[in-house]
């Protein structure tokens, strides 16, 4: 039934989800829509079959809809961004939810893509989402294992998340990262949850 995760109730906030194919990135979109949220998704990729699980798990009031993400134009992606995030116009709009899974890259050849893509995420939640929202990284190193472009991107993104952080704090949002190292099984979705809501 609907309630609360990390003691804040989810129940009519915006959550965006770039990604919707995984067994992970599954169990978040139940998670957040089983909660009441109303859900986004921004994976381009995925199919109705791999959707239509997730339109069954809906509370009451909460709505499901998606929307191709290009990670290559960060400029294009946080305009699509911005566009999709409601704001009633005599208030406030609520808080959002905005959750990527970053793959570790498998070879070098990848590695200019996911900078990309780091980049692309980053720039839309500084631009598009409201105030006192929350950002999930959650940096999935299990297909790159030790691979030196993997391990090239998760020095990268300690720092650029370092940098974000600091330019979201200015609007009372936070960023999180959570690591799912090569050797990890699949994360469980609380744990993701947690960083929600605060």
């Amino acid at each position: 039934g609907r309630g609360a995760i990390g003691g804040t109730e989810l129940s009519g906030r915006q959550a965006f989800v770039t990604r919707a194919a995984g067994s992970l990135d599954q169990a978040i979109a139940c998670e957040l829509l089983g909660q009441g949220a109303s859900l986004c998704c921004l994976d381009g990729g995925a199919s109705e079959e791999q959707l239509e699980g997730l339109y069954q798990t809906r509370e009451s009031g909460a709505r499901m809809t998606r929307s191709g993400a290009d990670f290559g134009d960060a400029g294009a992606f946080a305009e699509a961004l911005d566009g999709l995030v409601e704001r009633p116009e005599k208030a406030a709009p609520p808080p959002g939810i905005l959750i990527h899974r970053l793959c570790a890259p498998e070879h070098a050849s990848e590695l200019p893509a996911a900078l990309e893509e780091l980049y692309a995420v980053g720039h839309a939640a500084a631009r598009a989402l409201p105030k006192r929202s929350r950002v999930v990284f959650v940096y999935d190193a299990r297909a790159g294992r030790t691979d030196p472009a993997a391990a090239m991107l998760r020095s990268s993104l300690g720092a650029y998340l370092r940098s974000l952080s600091k330019e979201l704090g200015g609007r009372a949002t936070t960023c999180h990262l959570i690591e799912l190292e090569a050797d990890s099984r699949d994360l469980d979705a609380g744990r993701v949850a947690g960083f929600l809501c605060g």
